[in-house]
């Protein structure tokens, strides 16, 4: 499933560091992926959903660490 039409650029990462503001304690990635589908209205049960959220996720945090952000 390609992501790419249905996030805007840097989106995801908004959201995540959002989620993360939030939760003192972190989150790991199926926790940011749930908050990820559920900030953009979609169904948390589709497990193929969430794993292609998952992987977007840890692929956009680490290009952001690379960055320095």
């Amino acid at each position: 499933m390609s992501l790419i039409r249905v996030f805007r650029r840097g989106e995801i990462f908004a959201i995540c560091k959002a989620a993360l503001a939030q939760a003192p304690a972190g989150m790991d990635t199926r926790e940011l992926a749930l908050a990820v589908l559920r900030a953009k209205g979609m169904d948390e049960g589709d497990a193929v959903l969430r794993k292609a959220i998952a992987y977007s996720i840890i692929n956009v945090m680490r290009g952001q660490h690379r960055r320095g952000k």
